[in-house]
């Protein structure tokens, strides 16, 4: 039973008008109020309904609420579902109760019990809180039931943090007497007892703590101001429900009493209430949070890497109140890679949002302890990959052979290192570009291969928006012999005179080979040298007999001859021919 926001004013004002009812009486309402408030309820009902199809619960109402505006009374909650403000009063109630929203009690009690159960109350007259006065209706109170009907009852059964009727509770003076043996006659003097003025509560401080013991005193005082000896049974209630014990029995006009409280709130005030329905309340006093006892992390949703986010923490006492105080000192023992404070404290409100940014996606496990303590708590916090930053290539091992297929993969990784889904991008190298659609795993798995030998090259990939990334150094090697190629060369050469011819073995994709000097040979040549450098291949030789000579240049392996190139050269004397007059 959480009542908020009342004023010793407004509590007084309650006060009075349930004392003048204790008074005077109830009047007794016509018949005609009575189906209003019915209803009335019915209606309410009816919102409740939709609500709980919407919430799949019942609403998280106060007992009653602190004003109008009170965004946890019934009256608020239930606007959206078509209800109008008057339907939240009843007619046969005094207007005084009108000022809060509503004059209808809520059963807070009933807030994770499902609609559908039967004889379950949810909603009932203020006034049913004291049994003891005449009831506004003909036979009871206006209740409305959890199964959506609505009756005239007398019987609730309130809650036990909630003050049931005194009734079943109180002895008179006379049933004690009788059931009291009396030893002996004596004649006894009685002096003439005052008229009963008051109750006092004393000794009641301006602050308690939630669970903490206070010692108060209630007196029972005549119209002179003295002791009004009386065994009078006392209820007590406060407006948080949550005061224990809920009973006194004065000795004698004087009851010393222990009680405590476990629920917070800053203008409470405690009330004693006979059986006569005489009462009287105290003076306004908070209560307010014992010391820290549970800390508990409210995940946050929709956490992405690398953008800051605030996971909230509170800290609540042993009865699970929320300690709203500065200065609570907490700090982060154990996550995955993240930036935060190491130590962060409460604001003057009690909030305590700590800022953190994630550098791993997936499930986070955060743990959070209050300094100075073994007090804890942990949870998980799903965090989804940051934004692109690069892309990254597999290591491609060196050297490759041309036209050899060669299997890369290829991630879009965020700022610290995380794989990123459903991106696109293009392959850029020194071979014709790769386009990838759908790369919906964010990694990409392709079979490459190089044409163009080179030392020294690398891949790139992008995704066009300025994302790129590059692999590793590597180099390219030509692939299997498939032709020698001369080289420009004069044909014609002088007997015994040495010449020169260049030439070159290329692989398919016209890469010169190198090295392969001990498996070249030549045919048609008596003398012959074979040289080798980086670009080409060069024929050394001479030869001795003028005329047409056929030379073979050959590939050898395991004297199996892999290629063969023929070509010619004419030959011509060293000196000039002279031809006789005769012959001309």
């Amino acid at each position: 039973m959480r009542i908020k926001g009342f004023t010793l004013v407004e509590i007084t004002a309650v006060a009075a008008i349930v004392s003048t009812f204790a008074l005077s009486g109830y009047q007794i309402v016509k018949k005609g109020k009575d189906s209003v408030c019915l209803n009335n309820l019915k209606q309410i009902g009816q919102a409740i309904g939709m609500f709980e199809a919407d919430h799949d619960g019942l609403p998280d109402a106060v007992f009653y609420p602190g004003s109008a505006g009170d965004p946890r009374g019934i009256n608020n909650i239930l606007k959206r579902y078509g209800t109008t403000p008057d339907i939240f009063f009843c007619p046969a109630i005094s207007t005084e109760f009108n000022k809060y929203g509503t004059n209808y009690l809520w059963n807070e009690s009933a807030k994770r019990t499902s609609s559908n159960s039967s004889g379950l109350w949810l909603m009932t007259e203020i006034t049913a809180l004291y049994p003891e006065l005449p009831s506004p209706h003909t036979g009871g109170y206006g209740v409305l039931y959890a199964d959506g009907h609505a009756s005239i009852d007398r019987n609730i059964n309130f809650p036990p943090f909630q003050r049931p009727s005194l009734a079943s509770t109180i002895k008179t003076e006379k049933q004690k007497e009788e059931k009291e043996p009396v030893e002996e006659k004596k004649e006894i003097v009685v002096a003439a007892r005052k008229e009963f003025k008051e109750y006092q509560i004393l000794n009641l401080p301006s602050k308690v703590e939630s669970g903490k013991p206070v010692s108060i005193s209630i007196k029972s005082i005549d119209i002179d101001g003295n002791i009004y000896e009386s065994n009078e049974r006392l209820r007590m209630i406060d407006l948080t429900g949550s005061i224990e014990p809920s009973d006194v029995v004065l000795d004698k006009g004087i009851a010393n009493i222990m009680i405590h409280f476990t629920r917070l709130r800053k203008n409470n005030v405690l009330f004693v209430v006979d059986s006569k329905g005489k009462w009287q309340c105290s003076k306004e006093f908070e209560i307010e949070a014992g010391s820290p006892a549970v800390v508990q992390i409210i995940p946050s949703s929709n956490v992405c890497v690398g953008v800051p986010t605030s996971i909230r923490v509170i800290v609540k006492d042993s009865y699970g109140n929320i300690i709203l105080k500065k200065g609570l000192k907490l700090s982060i023992i154990s996550t995955y890679e993240a930036e935060y404070p190491s130590i962060f404290v409460s604001d003057v409100d009690g909030n305590i949002d700590i800022p953190v940014i994630f550098h791993k996606s997936g499930e986070n496990r955060i743990t959070v302890l209050i300094s100075g303590t073994t007090i804890k708590d942990s949870c998980s916090i799903k965090v989804s990959p940051g934004v692109i930053d690069h892309f990254e290539i597999s290591r491609i091992n060196s050297p490759v052979e041309a036209g050899k297929p060669v299997s890369i993969t290829v991630k879009a990784l965020d700022k610290y290192g995380n794989r990123i889904k459903g991106l696109f991008f293009i392959g850029d190298s020194n071979v014709p570009s790769y386009l990838k659609e759908d790369v919906s795993s964010g990694i990409w798995m392709e079979t490459i291969s190089f044409e163009k030998s080179t030392s020294e090259t690398s891949i790139t990939v992008g995704d066009g928006l300025g994302h790129t990334g590059r692999s590793n150094t590597f180099s390219v090697v030509p692939s299997y012999p498939t032709s020698i190629k001369i080289l420009e060369y004069d044909p014609v050469v002088i007997e015994n005179q040495e010449f020169q011819i260049g030439f070159v073995v290329n692989d398919r994709y016209n890469n010169s080979i190198s090295g392969l000097e001990s498996y070249l040979s030549v045919s048609g040549l008596d003398e012959y040298k074979i040289t080798g450098s980086a670009e080409q291949y060069t024929l050394v030789s001479k030869i001795q007999k003028t005329g047409k000579k056929d030379i073979s240049i050959f590939l050898k392996k395991n004297n199996d001859e892999i290629l063969k190139f023929d070509f010619a050269m004419f030959v011509l004397p060293l000196k000039p021919v002279i031809v006789n007059e005769k012959n001309k």
